[in-house]
């Protein structure tokens, strides 16, 4: 959980490599062989490779190299203080008490961090949330629910809805004189990542804010202007201008900006309130499961509608 912000930046910084490309590529004289799908694939393929070989450089024991149990260090990032009280308890023992050797207990030091006892549940198609760590708290228990709700509200919006309608909502509010609107929805689309990734850096940052009411209520505005120009602008016919696009654009960029910023937020003060890492992997099998559910109605959506 210490590294969830950082890991995310890296992913969104994926995401804007391929902005970055296939902005570079539009911009390549039209019939350049550069200008291809095949280069632009190439290109990331490198890229996922050299990740993973990153990746497995990176990883001193057996068990992410791909067998053996994995050593304390790289299966219990969340624990804080469970190494520097086990030190201290063996240096009691090795300095010696006052007490009788009879009366001295072994102590034997313990690597593996005791998790929930439901930790396997989470794992399976359970989304019964598992107990908050520390002992039951209602008001901890509504702010747990509340940002993992909004967490997988705010991926069903990003990447299902915003994604599925963008497509639809550009070639409907492109300006009449434009045959498709793909260069419009080009800049929304590598603006929109680039916003995500700005979003991303910005929740790096120590003790960034997150006032989740006012984040939600700007996400259900950005998605209601998507929405609601793209309506207008498939009954009214095509308008003259480029306005409704770039209403568009600019609201798809607030939309992927906040999801890059909140999401891991979400994910670090789930942790933080509960103090659970089961609790936190099933906000992260709810946001999954929401998403999947979004991704079949949306498809039923597009296949009735087509």
């Amino acid at each position: 959980s210490r590294r969830i912000v950082e890991m995310m930046a890296g992913g969104d910084a994926g995401a804007l490599v391929a902005a970055l490309l296939a902005s570079a590529q539009r911009a390549l004289p039209r019939g350049s062989a550069l200008a291809a799908p095949s280069p632009f694939f190439a290109a990331l393929g490198v890229l996922l490779v050299l990740a993973c070989a990153a990746l497995r450089a990176l990883a001193p024991d057996a068990a992410l190299r791909g067998g053996g149990d994995a050593p304390a260090a790289a299966t219990n990032p969340l624990r804080d203080d469970a190494d520097d009280d086990a030190e201290e308890i063996l240096g009691d023992v090795e300095e010696g008490d006052d007490k009788d050797d009879d009366d001295t207990e072994p102590v034997v030091r313990d690597d593996k961090e005791p998790v929930a006892d439901d930790w396997e549940a989470t794992r399976t198609l359970s989304l019964a949330m598992p107990p908050l760590g520390d002992g039951p708290g209602e008001h901890r228990l509504r702010r747990v629910l509340t940002l993992a709700r909004s967490n997988a509200a705010y991926q069903l919006t990003s990447w299902v809805l915003l994604r599925s309608l963008l497509p639809y909502a550009i070639n409907a509010a492109a300006p009449a004189h434009s045959s498709d609107g793909a260069v419009f929805l080009a800049f929304a689309i590598n603006g929109s990542l680039v916003a995500c990734f700005l979003g991303a850096c910005l929740a790096a940052r120590d003790r960034a804010p997150l006032d989740v009411g006012r984040a939600n209520a700007v996400m259900v505005l950005a998605f209601a202007v998507v929405a609601v120009v793209a309506t207008a602008c498939a009954f009214g016919g095509r308008p003259r201008s480029a306005a409704p696009c770039v209403a568009i654009a600019l609201a798809a960029a607030v939309i992927r900006g906040l999801d890059g910023y909140c999401t891991p937020l979400f994910y670090r003060e789930i942790h933080a309130v509960s103090g659970s890492v089961a609790v936190l992997q099933w906000s992260g099998i709810l946001a999954i499961w929401v998403v999947n559910a979004g991704v079949w109605v949306t498809l039923v959506a597009v296949a009735l509608g087509g």
